[in-house]
């Protein structure tokens, strides 16, 4: 029963994408953009941009719940072994989606908040608010004996106690917009414009970012074990990326207010500044973890340890995307979502195609090989991209002072490996080794004045206020 609660929800999942379509990045680039317009015309085009994301967002939400509630059967893509597990897939499915309209207004009123640069309220309700309701609502019903089924019930309220909690903070960041406001405001063209072709990106890159696990487990029906290997070493090395999200979320707004404005230096110094930093610390996260794979593995069974080196090489191919900084942000935020969706399909054509050639010779290194070189290949030209269209660029000395900061602590690391062999214990010492030489190599070698810089602009962006 579990499992299928948990598929449904991987479909629900889908609905989601397909029903905020974007316009949460949208909301996200217009807001900060129509506040740079003088009063009372911001007025106008924030509420123009409010409504027309809210009202898209909350009919397709509402269509997909409609027909999935009336023919839950036209989403059934999978196998069953019996008419009992049917019943079930369909009675969970046709339940459950009744909170995603409440789970997609939620995502866009946030992302509306944060295009105000407040951050705090999407951190709160997102991932305190909903998740801690969702544990409580979840448990109780289990707590009382009524059964697995009881779970639906804590999944739908919660979204609707989330729903309750976004709407409290919308209307105290957007106190000039009431519904009445949003819900008669003109259509904002240029919103739909941007936003549908990064909806579809994402869905996109939802539904194909496990292709390489279902084609290790096509190729290799006898050995599901690769799954497992394969599947936790990808999503081990998916940690790092984090460290990207993170500055993208955060400056986002920032980039596309200045784009509005017109303003390239402070793009240009902005893109240099953060792209430091966010290479800095990906380089000592992703080196980090990289040495400790085979410790990180073995905590869950020492045959997944042989396949310890799938890590280092799925972290290698984020290399060039973490040197670029927010080079995807920054073609989003100055409106190219076209092109961006054009990079996501071609790299996972690429990557399929990699996939194809290169799984049945190396299985679940052949998965690691492929999805690095495509993730090379394709962040290399979103860099391209960012500094032909836009002209603003990277700075290669300090890229190449970060590189060799990490080339220079990755030698104790290793020396601990050929001393001690490749083993759990001393894959964690060297991770430790790298850690403590990385930082204080990189002060010594890095551009301390730029390094300053950086730091200055990343507190002042969190410092500031919401207006």
């Amino acid at each position: 029963m579990l499992g299928i609660y948990v598929l449904v929800t991987y479909y629900i999942a889908v609905f989601f994408r397909l029903s905020v379509l974007g316009f949460d990045k949208g909301v996200l680039r217009h807001v900060p953009m129509v506040r740079t317009i003088p009063a009372p015309e911001n007025n106008a085009r924030e509420a123009s941009a409010l409504g027309t994301a809210l009202r898209w967002t909350s009919g397709l939400s509402a269509l997909f719940t409609a027909v999935v509630f009336l023919f839950p059967q036209c989403f059934l893509f999978l196998r069953t072994t019996g008419d009992k597990d049917i019943l079930d897939v369909l009675w969970w499915l046709s339940m459950l989606v009744m909170a995603l309209p409440a789970q997609v207004l939620v995502r866009v009123m946030l992302f509306a908040i944060r295009g105000l640069s407040i951050m705090w309220v999407y951190v709160l309700v997102q991932n305190v608010i909903g998740p801690v309701s969702l544990l409580l609502l979840s448990a109780l019903p289990l707590l009382l004996g009524l059964g697995e089924r009881a779970l639906m019930f804590g999944f739908i309220v919660s979204a609707y106690i989330t729903l309750v909690a976004a709407v409290c903070f919308f209307r105290r960041f957007f106190p000039n917009q009431s519904i009445r406001r949003i819900v008669t405001s003109q259509r904002d063209w240029s919103l739909i414009k941007f936003s549908w072709p990064q909806g579809l990106t994402e869905t996109l890159n939802f539904l194909l970012s496990r292709v390489d696990v279902i084609m290790i487990a096509a190729f290799f029906p006898d050995r599901p074990e690769f799954v497992a290997f394969y599947g936790m070493a990808a999503l081990i090395a998916g940690t790092v990326k984090k460290v990207r999200i993170a500055f993208d979320n955060s400056f986002s707004p920032t980039l596309a207010e200045y784009h509005a404005q017109g303003n390239r230096s402070a793009m240009q110094r902005q893109y240099r500044n953060v792209g430091r930093w966010i290479f800095s610390l990906f380089v000592l996260f992703g080196g980090a973890i990289a040495f400790a794979s085979q410790f990180i593995l073995g905590i869950y069974g020492s045959e997944f340890t042989e396949y310890g080196l799938a890590i280092p090489i799925l972290i290698a191919g984020r290399l060039i995307n973490a040197a670029g900084g927010t080079a995807q942000a920054a073609l989003l935020m100055t409106g190219r979502s076209k092109l961006e969706l054009a990079n996501n399909i071609l790299i996972n054509l690429t990557n399929i195609g990699l996939n194809l050639i290169l799984i049945p010779m190396y299985h679940v290194f052949g998965a690691a090989l492929a999805t690095s070189i495509s993730l090379t290949i394709f962040n290399t030209a979103r860099v391209v991209e960012v500094a032909i269209l836009l002209k603003i660029w990277v700075s290669l000395s300090e890229t190449a002072r970060i590189v060799l900061a990490g080339c220079i602590a990755a030698i104790p690391g290793l020396g601990v490996l050929s001393l001690m062999g490749i083993t759990p214990m001393a894959s964690l010492v060297s991770s430790l080794a790298f850690v403590i030489s990385y930082l204080p190599i990189l002060y010594l070698v890095g551009n301390r004045s730029d390094m300053r810089s950086g730091w200055a602009a990343v507190r002042t962006r969190f410092d500031r206020k919401g207006r």
